[in-house]
């Protein structure tokens, strides 16, 4: 090269150096600007992260001090470990505590050399003043009620001159446990009342955030770093650029890596050369592949590779058509061919491509990962490796059959089976799951397990924790949990019964849990009925029992008293007279409480007549309430249906559901009583039989109400909330309407009133029979009358009575005298023109018995029963037993000659010869 040409290339290198250098120092400050955002950003970033950490931490102290420690706290305070009355910000406040806490923590940091860190707990309506929400604050409550998807907030602000960041999360949502102490004023605890005196902090509402916790950091220091280093590294930086822009050596080695570069170019096409020399040892490891792998020209479709597999599948096929020798009935290239998936628009590999396919030709399914590559001479050819997977395709098939049987197997199961992972989320759960929880099996998957079977104690209604955990930790590999409370999506809650066991592999190893269990709310209502029933039954047993002993008593001095007054003559005085008849009438009170008893006997109905319900509501209500403050107003339309029913114990029900209205309205006022005819199509109450017919009672109050915690015990033996009584009243009620194949509903709204609603069978009588008076001065023909009956003073009792009305009497002690007697005097011809027989004779024959000893002696021999336990069926249906009339112990004198009258008004049959 000569000199002109040395002295142009220097004049040129010189302004190109310029040039660069210009161009360096560009890049340097748009380096350095870009560099001084970046790291202006990332301080934020991480400042603003730590922020949020240190108030997610107080966060969760709120959290703990809710969750953890007030239900201690109220749990110690209702143990009386301390009083009740006793209230601390340190123990009770978590806003109290956390800003204490965050206080203690800027001290540290003082010591530390750190700047502080500026807390505030905001809100609308605080108890501390300290904590009142300003303009940005309030803006910020509103914003996250609005968007509860949002969980911060970050912004610069400046203060005074001074740049700081601001970052603000939601306080924790309002539950119930919040509203206990920031609901209403009046239902939070007295000593919080009285410690903050207004509405601050009371009156929030279920579900919003009512505050918001913010931390505010000074970044001036922060920036003025960044500045310091990016002016630092810029000023390196440019520094070594002028160093390296002037000086020789440098551009010396310039040259020789220029130099280097080209000796590169020629080492590459060295390599290029070595590449095509390593295609054996390529090709020998694609032979050794247990897959297809071909290569095919892109444009003519010739195979250009295959390896050794293909070679032992397909034979020789290199330089043949692909679509001809793999495939087979293709009149030309296959239309699934993939070769226009493998490159772009400017003709540069796509990368690979996956794809299943069955093989024409074997009907092998494979799954083939196409790619467009390089060849050796530079242009693209399509590379294919075909893994035959048709085991796995038949393997999937039986999972997916499977699948889909275990999915109708889960849709048949009459429980609910929810299905988890290790970690507690849910991954299946079936349709009966989903229609007790409420949640869908597209809702539900990937979700807690707690979020969707959400239950609690039933005793405590405490929350369970992590049951995944409880069933994983158990020893036995089916746990069963009782008492439990389902809550659903809705609100709901529901008992249910659940068992859980952990899901393991073929090698024992847990992989999950499955849940089972059911909606026991109706098997637990219905075994507290049937509870019910057994108190009634053990009730009516022993009823019965001291019924028919004191009714045999009471037949005694009801019998004499009467007996006496029917022979009074003027030799009696008034007072003595008087001192009878007030006998009399206790005696009859009495009577009334056995026939109460009596209700709750086992076995026997009641004695039914056809009659009119109207008529017996008006009597027997007007009757309880004569000189009350309360009056009924009765609605009977003239058509009303009639009702076999037993008068005296309807007219108990009716008496007992009023005199209890009449109670709860102290003040006065008025009952409504109502009937009405319905179908069994017409009502909600109760399954009624098809066609059935009703007559509906209704009787409501406008008194005190009944509180919905005691309203299913009302009808329980014994129970009553009045200071005097016994308490059998409405479980009497609730019996004698059961014993007419009838129901009794209540509703009730304290403060506002009581519904009794009735319902009775209608008769299949269609009309009533007339009752008249009748005359019980006589009672028939005279005649000859066996008695039989344990106890020795009836025997003498009735004898007087029968003795006085002129009839000759037999007495009998038990069932067999009394059949020996009868069969004496049929033996003569001294016929026994009637038989009373005592039902039951403790240790002896009782008249059920002998009735069928008498009529097999003579079968039209007449036999009246007598007892002091009236609900016995034999009672009720005296002439299915062979008799042919019935006496209720205690009797009186007119009550035993109408019986008498109404027997004995047919001829006599003699016995037979």
């Amino acid at each position: 090269m000569n000199k002109p040409d040395e002295a142009l290339n220097k004049r040129w290198a010189n302004g190109h150096l310029i040039e660069t250098g210009v161009f360096l120092l560009v890049i340097m400050v748009m380096f350095g600007t870009v560099f001084f955002f970046v790291a202006k950003s990332y301080v934020i970033n991480h400042a603003e992260k730590e922020i949020r950490n240190l108030l997610l931490e107080h966060k969760g102290l709120h959290k703990y001090v809710q969750e953890i420690m007030h239900p201690a706290l109220y749990k110690y305070q209702a143990n009386g470990e301390f009083p009740k009355t006793f209230y601390a910000p340190e123990l009770f406040s978590s806003s109290f505590m956390v800003r204490n806490q965050h206080k203690l923590y800027n001290e540290e940091r003082e010591r530390a050399g750190l700047p502080p860190l500026y807390y505030k707990m905001a809100a609308k309506n605080p108890r501390n003043p300290v904590n009142l929400a300003d303009s940005r604050e309030t803006r910020l409550i509103g914003m996250f009620n609005a968007d509860r998807s949002k969980v911060s907030h970050r912004e610069i602000i400046d203060i005074d001159g001074t740049s700081y960041l601001y970052v603000a999360i939601p306080f924790l949502a309002n539950t119930k446990a919040c509203l206990k102490c920031h609901g209403q004023r009046e239902d939070s605890p007295v000593q919080l009342q009285s410690r903050y005196p207004g509405q601050g902090g009371f009156n929030e509402k279920l579900g919003e955030i009512r505050a918001v916790t913010s931390i505010r950091t000074p970044l001036h220091k922060e920036f003025a770093t960044i500045f310091m280093i990016v002016a630092s590294v810029l000023a390196g930086v440019m520094g070594a650029s002028v160093l390296f822009l002037f000086n020789s050596r440098l551009r010396q080695r310039v040259t020789v890596q220029t130099r280097s570069l080209m000796m590169e170019i020629d080492e590459r096409k060295r390599a290029e050369v070595r590449i095509a020399q390593s295609f054996e040892r390529f090709k020998a490891v694609l032979d050794s592949m247990d897959s297809l792998v071909y290569v095919a020209d892109m444009d003519t479709y010739e195979l250009l590779f295959v390896n050794q597999y293909g070679r032992d599948t397909w034979g020789d096929i290199v330089g043949q058509t692909c679509w001809k020798v793999l495939q087979k009935n293709q009149p030309g290239p296959c239309v699934f061919c993939t070769n226009h998936r493998l490159l772009d628009d400017n003709k540069q590999s796509t990368g690979v491509y996956v794809w299943e396919f069955q093989n024409t030709v074997d009907k092998e399914w494979y799954e083939c990962h196409d790619q467009a590559i390089q060849w050796i001479d530079g242009h693209y050819v399509r590379m294919e490796i075909a893994t035959n997977i048709t085991q796995r395709k038949k393997m999937n098939q039986a999972l997916s059959e499977e699948k889909e049987l275990l999915a109708v197997t889960l849709r048949s199961i009459g429980d609910g089976v929810i299905t988890t992972d290790m970690a507690g989320c849910v991954v299946l759960i079936n349709n009966v799951a989903e229609t007790l929880t409420g949640w869908t099996l597209h809702e539900s998957v990937g979700r807690p397990l707690s979020e969707i079977f959400n239950i609690m104690d039933e005793s405590t209604h405490q929350a369970w924790n992590d049951p995944v955990g409880k069933i994983l930790g158990t020893e036995m590999m089916v746990e069963h949990f009782y008492h439990v409370i389902l809550m659903t999506r809705s609100g709901l809650e529901k008992r249910v019964a659940f068992s859980g066991s952990p899901i393991r592999d073929e090698k024992n190893r847990a992989i999950g849990t499955v849940l089972v269990f059911r909606d026991i709310t109706e098997q637990i209502r219905t075994e507290q009925e049937l509870i019910k029933v057994k108190k009634l039954e053990s009730i009516g047993v022993l009823a019965g029992g001291i019924a028919h002993d004191f009714n045999n008593i009471l037949s005694v001095i009801l019998g004499n008293i009467d007996f006496a007054l029917s022979l009074s003559d003027s030799h009696m005085s008034n007072e003595s007279k008087e001192l009878l008849d007030e006998a009399l009438k206790a005696s009859r009170r009495a009577q009334g409480l056995t026939q109460q008893l009596l209700t709750f006997a086992k076995g026997g109905e009641p004695v039914k007549e056809t009659a009119c319900l109207a008529d017996v509501i008006t009597e027997s209500a007007n009757f309880i309430l004569h000189g009350d403050k309360v009056a009924c107003r009765y609605n009977f339309p003239n058509d009303l249906w009639l009702v076999d029913i037993d008068k005296g114990q309807i007219s108990q029900v009716i008496q007992n559901i009023i005199l209890n209205a009449s109670q709860a309205m102290p003040g006065g006022g008025m009952i409504d009583v109502s009937c009405e005819n319905v179908m069994a199509a017409d009502i909600r109450d109760f399954d009624a039989p098809e066609h059935s017919r009703y007559i509906k009672v209704t009787i409501m109050d406008r008194g005190i109400g009944i509180p919905g915690n005691i309203l299913e015990r009302i009808f329980d033996p014994y129970f009553s909330t009045k200071q005097k009584g016994s308490g059998l009243g409405l479980a009497i009620t609730h019996s004698i309407i059961t014993k007419h194949r009838g129901n009794i509903f209540v509703n009730s709204t304290p403060g506002t009133g009581t519904t009794f609603t009735l319902y009775l069978p209608v008769s299949g009588n269609g009309s009533v029979t007339s009752k008249k008076e009748e005359n019980t001065d006589d009672s028939g023909r005279k005649a000859r009358i066996m008695v039989m009956d344990d106890e020795e003073q009836i025997l003498k009792l009735t004898n007087r009575m029968l003795g006085k009305m002129g009839h000759e009497v037999v007495l009998a002690t038990d069932g067999a005298e009394a059949v020996r007697l009868y069969k004496e005097a049929c033996d003569i011809g001294q016929t026994m023109d009637l038989v009373i027989m005592d039902l039951t004779i403790p240790g002896g024959m009782g008249g059920k018995d002998a009735v069928k000893e008498i009529l097999s002696v003579n079968p039209h021999a007449k036999v009246i029963v007598s007892s002091g336990y009236s609900t016995d069926p034999v009672m009720a249906s005296y002439s299915e037993y062979g008799f042919c009339g019935a006496l209720v112990k205690p009797f009186q004198l007119n009550e035993l000659k109408k019986t008498l009258k109404m027997v004995l008004k047919d001829p006599i049959t003699f016995c037979q010869e």
